[in-house]
């Protein structure tokens, strides 16, 4: 990918009952408070909308705890053709066996670097390389780009960068683009920092739609997305 075809745009989340189609694989970075679950709540709303399924994967049972929760067992039906949204506690040994019989639906690895640097990247390969015939979205979401497993890179469609302190360049091999991902990371830290305008096509307002008004810059949420053409 030239720096030219590095595309600035919102991420969608396809309305679709098929498989085989094409799917999203987004990374999210930022650091807590920047805006990253206001951000995913919004892409489960526009999924759930297009009557697909979510389903959350968290490290623990303090995360998502507004939503039910799903075991993922083998053979029961309702733990994976359920309607609406739904969390599920990372298990090393079962998840991502488990995860072969999801449709339809948007994955979200929440805190991806929690739970799964204790499998192996063959484990997750599995999952990315099935999601067009399994037709999945698929948000791996972390701090920073070193907490997401270099797997995801091999098969990322969009970059949704928030204010985030990781130094990008240690995933430098990984990223297709890396200078004009990099140029973008300093831009939304520039902007997150009040060092930079915010951007005239949100007119006064944040990302999450709240006026900009007698705001403090550190208070102002911040992200942009990038596609990886």
């Amino acid at each position: 990918m030239s720096q030219q075809q590095a595309k600035t745009q919102p991420v969608q989340i396809r309305p679709n009952s098929e498989t085989g189609v094409q799917t999203t694989m987004a990374i999210v970075v930022g650091t807590n408070g920047t805006g990253k679950t206001t951000f995913l709540r919004q892409m489960c709303n526009q999924a759930l909308a297009a009557g697909r399924r979510v389903l959350v994967i968290v490290p623990d049972e303090i995360e998502w705890t507004d939503i039910p929760q799903t075991m993922l067992r083998y053979g029961v039906d309702s733990d994976f053709r359920y309607t609406g949204i739904r969390r599920h506690i990372f298990n090393r040994k079962t998840t991502l066996k488990m995860l072969k019989h999801f449709r339809n639906g948007l994955l979200i690895f929440d805190d991806c670097r929690a739970y799964l640097k204790a499998v192996t990247a063959d484990d997750v390969h599995g999952v990315l390389s099935r999601r067009r015939q399994q037709g999945i979205d698929i948000f791996a979401v972390a701090h920073g780009f070193t907490e997401i497993p270099l797997v995801f890179y091999t098969f990322v469609s969009d970059f949704v960068v928030f204010k985030t302190r990781d130094n990008i360049s240690r995933r430098m091999s990984g990223i297709q683009d890396y200078e004009a991902i990099r140029k973008k990371v300093a831009e939304v830290n520039a902007i997150a920092a009040g060092k930079k305008a915010h951007p005239k096509d949100y007119n006064g307002k944040d990302a999450e739609g709240k006026s900009l008004a007698g705001r403090k810059a550190e208070d102002i949420h911040y992200c942009d997305t990038i596609k990886n053409e």
